[in-house]
């Protein structure tokens, strides 16, 4: 049993020591082979099991110079097998010469009981990778269509065994460097092309040695012997070669006295022409001769010239066009000349008037613009032409007019006075006689329409009370402010507002007992075009002293005395109430105190232009002595007023200004003067607000000129952004069938930005919508679109007929910056439907941001913001009729071009003389900007009284010489046109161009000479340019002994001449025409003290009689200081006189400038002695125009001084 025992364990025994020698493995490296592989080495090493136990996993390492290339994980190894494992070796970066590599067995599992044979080394030798570069060719191109513009291309390629990673080629013409070129890697066994261009425009003409050569190779080349490559290229003699290929014919316009000859001119050679000349003949005579700019190479030009055929008979002529003079000098000249055929036709004119319009002239109801369209549609042009009007038959006026071209359209129109005719309607009749050349056919000549002559209609449309109902102050007033608005269709020159209200309100229902007028006198209101809102209103102060409070008030605002007298006064009345509230205060104090009213304290604006209110400083005129208020406004964009604004001597208690600058604040206060002379500033005396253009909110829909398909459309609008949380946003929903919104349906106080009707609107018709969004603070702004309109249409409708566009015309050139845009009107089919236009204005012919006129309903526009100058623009209009129908003008890209700025100036100065005397008048040119002016043609127009002067001659001076000149006499006009003398050059202070000759006819009257039109054309670039040219027109005096100082004109100097003079100079009289020029006796352009004394030195009168003269003015001999006195009178009606004096000679500058700053006229601009200077002003602009109604002010500026004063102007 224990034997049993014994055995058992002794083969336990066995198995466990056997099993621990059989769990190591014997890995070993037998082999290692080493090969090129690519750009590389590839090592692969033998790996052998030599145990008899598995390997389930090692590592192979390998080395080269013991530089570790790879370790590689590998797999299980079965015992007694063998593994190839390979590594990638990097060698392009490594020089060339044997390395040792060493294979190394790691990280053997089960662990490897026989280290010995793990390791394997031998010995590689690496051959060098450098790079070797060589250029093999060159080759070239012309590029394009620029033969002066060679391509060299060079072929570059790598014939080393290393890759170079960069390099350069430079390029060498006559071993000058052209280029050299940067390149990048170039792989062993690579081609590369390498490009650069050559400019040849500049080299003479002949064989040229170009090389190009590799530098700079990366990794550097152990071989340089092939990098250079070189060859030769020819480079052309350049000459232009000209030739004419072929001539066409065009009527010019609609006129066929003027035939466009075009010649198409091609430059066969190689150099670009730098000028040449094209002469056009008709049969052999030389009719015209056109220089040119440069012509490039391979390319074509049209050169067109103007062929008046006007004077010639019908038939058929031989036209030819020669190239001559060309530079430079071509080589050939066989192809420099075409010849082509070309037939004129003997016609006749043949006028129709198509068309009778009326419009009323400007804001003259009484006088009405009568406008015939006259059609030619003969086949030859008409020279002049007179058309008859007739009102029932009654010849009222008769116009002669010049050419009309064949197929032209000309407008043909007169004034009618219709002052002293009834309302009614009234047959008009135009009828064309006259015409020249004779017409055979004259039944189409006469065209009838019926006018009739309309008239205001007048009525209130807003009463407003300030303060408004409730607490009265203790002065007891109100302010009233009365809106009026003209319905009808055409202005009103003036009406008068009396409001009044009930002395007996407590008889409600009874007739009225109605006050006298309050504020006294009626008040005249002038000038209320129809649907205006622009028309400033009725300001009138309402003392409630002698009215109970707490009694509701009916006032009755009563419109009078209509100018014209309105067809319907229905509706002249409007009634409204006020009632008051007594305060408990009693302080005798509260006139000397005032508060600002609007905009209120931290506004936020969007507006160009702002009217700021106050309220009034009340006077007690139970006091004496008391004086008129008047206030000082006051702002800035410093709350410490540092440089403001300041406008003084207002007398309402509200101001517009403007423009204003987006985000910025402005602090504003006002200042006062009171009844008694004591100043006093508002209440508030920084108060300021923000403008940000981009607050506010927006409409959504319905858009703008929407058609909506529904009687019931749902209003969106955006959110007014609002970041306090405090404050709470409301909307008022305006919705109206009237622009004017003269009564809408409002749904007020909304809280949400949407709303839909809850009652239908009517069917084809068109909608007014905007919205007020207001705080709990008592703030509001509208939405930013005011004038959206749609319509709704649930059935069919007619779009507006097509129409076109009139003025300006296309491709015109316009002397002014706000021009009347005219276009004809659009019918609709419709009946019931109206139509209105949108004028869009852009700077490029797509429209991509255009300018869109507000909705139109006539067919003229002048725009609210002055255009820029030098500016192409193109127009179009569209008509929309009220269901939403649209129709685009039938021209869609027409264009204009503005010019107004004055690049020089004609000036014809003041003359005197005497009758019987003949009479030259200089015309000068000065004031040329940009140095001197190159001139080609200009032509200039004269108007002068025939009966005071008879035209003799235009002559010459030594600035035009000979110079070719035509000039013509109609009646009181003379036309005078310079022309066809290129590369004259006038530069500025050169004196007279030429002269008029007159003989003065009789003495008396004076005579004004008159600018009509001023165009000058110059030559640049080869294109005719248009350039305004302002005239200064003088006075010419034609007066029988003429004596300086003679104010009564009595022929003698005495002591009433002094008496006049002294008058003059201190401004109590305005001199008339004939004493501006004897008042100046010293001759220095000026009426001033040095005058008065020159006199007084003449006449020497005695002492005694001229203290009696010099007594009631302090006359000093001579200023002592700059200063500026108030005109006198102010306000003004026609004209008032400007005082200042200067205590030295200086430069002073004179002008007048409206509220907006905008200069109006320059009165004084140069050089003036020390002295006492007058100047007069008589209400024009510097373009002759007379300015409306207003406030403007005179600034007066030396080197030293600068002042500026209000003035008035009241029409």
């Amino acid at each position: 049993m224990k034997k049993g025992k014994m055995g058992l364990l002794l083969v336990l025994c066995l198995f466990v020591l056997t099993g621990s020698a059989f769990a190591q493995t014997d890995l070993g490296v037998t082999n290692v082979t080493v090969k090129e592989k690519g750009n590389g080495v590839e090592i692969a090493a033998t790996i052998k099991n030599e145990s008899n136990q598995d390997a389930n996993s090692y590592s192979v390492k390998f080395f080269a110079d013991n530089q570790l290339i790879d370790t590689k994980n590998a797999g299980k190894l079965k015992k007694n097998k063998s593994k190839k494992v390979t590594a990638n070796w990097n060698t392009s970066n490594l020089a060339s010469g044997d390395y040792s590599i060493k294979v190394e067995v790691v990280n053997v599992s089960p662990t490897d009981g026989n280290n010995s044979n793990n390791t394997y080394n031998t010995t590689y030798h690496l051959e060098g990778n450098s790079p070797d570069l060589k250029i093999n060719n060159i080759s070239f191109k012309t590029k394009g269509n620029k033969n002066n513009l060679v391509e060299i291309t060079t072929d570059v390629k790598n014939i080393g065994s290393g890759d170079a990673t960069s390099y350069t080629v430079k390029f060498y013409a006559n071993g000058q460097l052209i280029k050299s070129a940067d390149e990048g890697q170039l792989k062993s066994d690579r081609n590369s092309k390498v490009t650069t261009e050559w400019d040849t425009s500049n080299l003479p003409g002949g064989s040229y040695t170009i090389k190009a050569e590799v530098t700079n190779v990366s990794p550097e080349e152990e071989d340089t012997n092939n990098n250079s490559y070189s060859t030769s290229y020819s480079v052309e003699e350049k000459k232009p070669d000209l030739t004419i290929t072929n001539l066409s014919f065009k009527t010019k316009g609609n006129n066929p006295n003027e035939i466009e000859v075009t010649a198409d001119i091609k430059n066969d050679g190689n150099e670009d022409a730098q000028s040449y000349v094209v002469k056009f003949y008709a049969d052999g005579d030389l009719f015209s001769t056109e220089n040119s700019a440069q012509l490039k190479k391979n390319k074509t030009k049209k050169v067109t010239t103007t062929w008046d055929v006007s004077e010639l008979e019908g038939g058929n002529y031989t036209i030819k066009a020669e190239v001559a003079e060309v530079s430079p000098e071509e080589e050939n000249t066989s192809n420099n000349s075409y010849l082509s055929d070309y037939s004129i036709e003997s016609k006749e004119p043949d006028l129709t008037i198509t068309d009778l319009t009326f419009k009323t002239k400007g804001n003259k109801t009484d006088e009405v613009e009568v406008t015939a369209e006259v059609k030619n549609i003969g086949e030859w042009d008409g020279d002049s032409f007179t058309v008859e009007f007739y009102a029932n038959d009654k010849l009222f006026n008769s116009e002669d007019f010049g050419k009309i071209k064949k197929s032209q359209t000309k407008k043909a129109g007169t004034d009618w006075d219709i002052s002293e005719l009834e309302p009614g309607e009234y047959k008009v009749t135009a009828k064309v006689i006259n015409v020249k050349p004779k017409e055979s056919e004259v039944s189409n000549n006469s065209f009838t329409a019926n006018y009739e002559i309309p008239c205001p209609d007048l009525y209130v449309y807003d009463v407003k009370f300030s303060p408004g109902e409730g607490i009265a102050k203790i002065d007891h007033h109100t302010n009233i402010s009365v809106k009026i608005k003209n319905s009808g269709e055409i202005k009103a020159n003036s009406c008068k507002v009396g409001v009044y209200y009930d002395l007996t309100p407590e008889n409600e229902g009874d007739d009225p007992n109605l006050s006298e007028h309050i504020g006294g006198e009626l008040i005249e209101v002038s000038g209320i075009n129809p649907n205006d809102n622009s028309v400033s209103p009725v300001h009138i102060q309402w003392k409630l002293d002698g009215l109970l409070p707490d009694v509701v008030y009916p006032v009755y605002v009563i419109i009078s005395e209509g100018d014209p007298e309105e067809c319907d006064t229905t509706n002249n009345m409007y009634v409204t109430s006020y009632y008051f509230q007594e305060s408990s205060s009693d302080s005798t104090d509260e006139e000397n105190n005032f508060s600002l009213i609007s905009p209120g304290m931290n506004a936020v604006l969007i507006d160009t232009s702002v009217t700021f209110m106050w309220e009034a400083l009340i006077c007690d005129s139970s006091k004496k002595d008391t004086m008129d208020v008047f206030y000082t406004f006051y702002i800035d964009t410093d709350s410490l007023f540092s440089n403001p604004v300041v406008v003084e001597n207002i007398s309402e208690t509200f101001y517009t200004y403007g423009p204003f600058e987006d985000k910025t604040t402005y602090y504003w206060k006002v200042g006062a003067t009171n009844c008694r002379g004591k100043w006093l500033w508002s209440n508030e005396v920084n108060w300021y607000f923000t403008i940000d253009f981009s607050y506010g909110f927006s409409l959504l829909s319905p858009i703008k000129d929407d058609t909506v398909k529904t009687e019931l459309p749902d209003f969106t609008w955006e959110a007014l952004a609002n970041e306090d949380t405090g404050i709470v946003v409301y909307y008022d929903f305006y919705l109206d069938a009237d622009s004017s919104f003269t009564n809408p349906l409002i749904v007020d106080s909304l809280l949400v930005t949407e709303y839909t009707l809850t009652g239908s609107l009517s069917n084809d018709s068109l909608y007014f919508w905007k919205v007020k969004a207001f705080n709990n603070l008592g703030a509001e702004i509208w939405s930013r679109e005011q004038d959206w309109f749609f319509y709704v249409l649930t059935n069919t409708n007619n779009n507006p007929a097509p129409f076109s566009l009139l003025t300006p015309v296309f491709d015109d050139t316009v002397l002014t910056l706000l021009p009347e845009f005219t276009w004809e009107q659009a019918v609709d089919a419709d009946s019931s439907d109206s139509v209105r236009y949108l004028l869009y204005l852009s700077t490029d012919n797509s429209f991509a941001n255009p300018v869109v006129s507000d909705t139109l309903s006539d067919t003229t526009y002048v725009p609210v913001v002055a255009l820029n100058d030098n500016v192409t623009y193109f127009w179009k209009v569209k008509a929309i009729d009220k269901n939403g129908g649209k129709t685009w003008s039938d021209q869609i890209n027409w264009y204009f071009y503005t010019l107004e700025t004055s690049y020089a100036v004609l000036e014809t100065p003041d003359v005197s003389t005497a009758p019987g005397e003949v009479l030259l008048v200089p015309v000068l040119l000065d004031n040329i900007t940009n140095g001197e002016l190159p001139v080609y043609s200009f032509q200039i127009q004269l108007q002068f009284d025939p009966t005071k002067l008879v035209f003799m001659d235009v002559l010459l001076t030594e600035r035009t010489g000979e110079l070719p000149i035509m000039y013509s006499l109609n009646a009181q006009t003379i036309s005078i046109t310079m022309f066809n003398f290129p590369g004259i050059f006038l530069a500025p202070g050169t004196g007279a161009i030429f002269n008029l000759q007159f003989l003065a006819a009789e003495s008396g009257n004076v005579i004004d000479t008159t600018g009509v039109n001023y165009v000058i054309t110059k030559l640049l670039d080869g294109q005719m340019k248009k350039i305004s040219l302002e005239l200064k027109c003088g006075t010419i005096f034609i007066q029988k002994d003429v004596l300086l100082g003679d104010l009564n004109n009595d022929g003698k100097l005495d002591l009433s001449d002094i008496e006049i003079l002294v008058d003059i100079v201190m401004g109590t009289i305005q001199p008339d025409n004939y004493q501006q020029v004897v008042g100046d006796v010293n001759s220095d352009g000026t009426i001033d003290l040095l005058d008065v004394q020159l006199l007084i030195k003449t006449v020497k009168p005695p002492m005694v009689a001229l203290q009696k003269i010099l007594g009631d003015y302090k006359i000093q001999d001579y200023p002592t200081k700059y200063e500026l006195t108030q005109s006198y009178p102010n306000p003004f009606n026609s004209t008032t006189m400007i005082r200042f004096s200067i205590p030295e000679m200086t430069h002073v500058n004179l002008s007048i400038i409206n509220i907006n700053g905008q200069l109006v006229k320059t009165l004084v601009n140069r050089n003036l002695p020390m002295g006492f200077h007058n100047v007069l002003w008589d209400g024009s602009t510097n373009s002759g125009n007379l300015v409306s109604s207003g406030s403007y002010y005179y600034v007066m500026k030396t080197g030293k001084y600068t002042s500026i004063k209000s003035i008035t102007l009241l029409k």
